[in-house]
């Protein structure tokens, strides 16, 4: 009976020799302040006197236990309060920035962010971009072309590469690429040439679009893109 105290806390009988209230987990040294001098579970961070004791020894898990979780839950709630006021501390106004050895005011610093284009979208625009203008006759190219005898001219040759299709078609008699009419339709190509004695007609039957064409020596060269 006289190795026995009661608990300021929950007023328990429990023994002299706790250092926390083995029913509520109050510390019962008379000290509180003895927490920052001493170890986490007591003065020796030991148990091995506690344990000694029998009825200690009976209840050592639970009483183990409810120290740890007291003392963790005190360690949180100090942890939290600390991280609050970190965050809400404002800047130290003597903050500095260098780079390269330059001083920069912060104030000067804007982030910005590029939204780089889809690989697909960003191929499609430069197709777009290569594809020549319709290319069409005046009002006296026209007539001169309706004027003279009609030929479809014969095609050389098609070859189709990785990103175009290039058609060769004979026109002898035209000189000037300014005497050549391309024209875009629905799903065919409209090609028409002023020669000399004659004017050609031809109608290429694809949707391709034309990315660019020339003269060479009487041979039209027209470059078709291939559509992704």
């Amino acid at each position: 009976m006289f190795n026995k105290k009661n608990c300021q806390n929950c007023n328990k009988k429990i023994s002299k020799k706790f250092e926390f209230c083995p029913h509520c987990g109050r510390d019962v040294r008379g000290n509180k302040n003895s927490n920052e001098e001493l170890g986490m579970i007591g003065e020796n961070d030991s148990l091995s006197e506690n344990f000694s004791d029998p009825f200690f020894g009976a209840m050592g898990g639970g009483i183990l236990n409810k120290v740890l979780n007291s003392t963790m839950k005190m360690l949180e709630k100090e942890f939290d309060k600390e991280m609050k006021n970190t965050q809400q501390m404002p800047m130290n106004g003597n903050f500095e920035l260098y780079i390269n050895g330059k001083k920069i005011d912060p104030k000067n610093i804007k982030v910005s962010q590029q939204i780089p284009m889809p690989q697909e979208n960003s191929q499609k625009q430069k197709n777009k971009a290569q594809a020549v203008p319709i290319k069409l006759f005046t009002k006296e190219q026209n007539k001169q072309f309706l004027e003279l005898t009609r030929k479809e001219p014969e095609t050389k040759s098609v070859r189709r590469l990785s990103n175009k299709v290039i058609y060769e078609i004979e026109m002898p008699e035209v000189k000037s690429q300014e005497d050549i009419s391309i024209n875009h339709l629905s799903n065919s190509i409209e090609i028409k040439a002023i020669g000399k004695t004659k004017s050609y007609f031809k109608i290429i039957p694809v949707g391709l679009p034309v990315v660019s064409y020339s003269l060479e020596d009487g041979m039209l060269i027209l470059e078709l893109g291939i559509k992704d």
